[in-house]
């Protein structure tokens, strides 16, 4: 009898939850890297709530490709624009402008034109609203 693969991603997403408010671990985004690697090996599907809070812990500790990796895992129906929104803000937030565009450019390929039009305008928003240290 093999694990229900729904129930197994909602038991990540409360691992991850945990260990996330473990103050006494001084690595802990590398130690969610290694338990989404683990998951991502034993075919656990990644729930949106765990992808939004791996890329949340990885911007900060600039684990830039890490966070996109935990992105492409996701069920290209979960990739909706809040998780879109929030890994482009890491990327761009990490320095790595050129990845977030290539990021976005995917997104473009497969999306209406009305999405292409919003998604720029956000990554414009973003990149010159906020500063991202070029202007306060």
């Amino acid at each position: 009898m093999s694990a229900n693969p729904s129930s197994l991603s909602f038991t990540f997403q409360a691992i991850l939850e945990q260990e996330m408010r473990d103050e006494q671990e001084t690595d802990v985004p590398s130690k969610l890297f290694e338990l989404f690697c683990f998951t991502k090996e034993g075919k656990i599907p990644l729930s949106i709530n765990a992808a939004t809070l791996l890329i949340r812990c990885f911007g900060p500790a600039k684990m830039l490709e890490e966070a996109v990796s935990v992105y492409k895992e996701l069920d290209p129906d979960s990739k909706n624009t809040s998780v879109v929104n929030l890994l482009l803000d890491c990327l761009l937030r990490g320095g790595n402008i050129d990845r977030g565009f290539k990021v976005l450019d995917e997104i473009l390929k497969r999306d209406s034109d009305v999405l292409r039009t919003i998604l720029r305008w956000i990554s414009f928003c973003l990149l010159c609203g906020r500063g991202f240290g070029l202007r306060k």
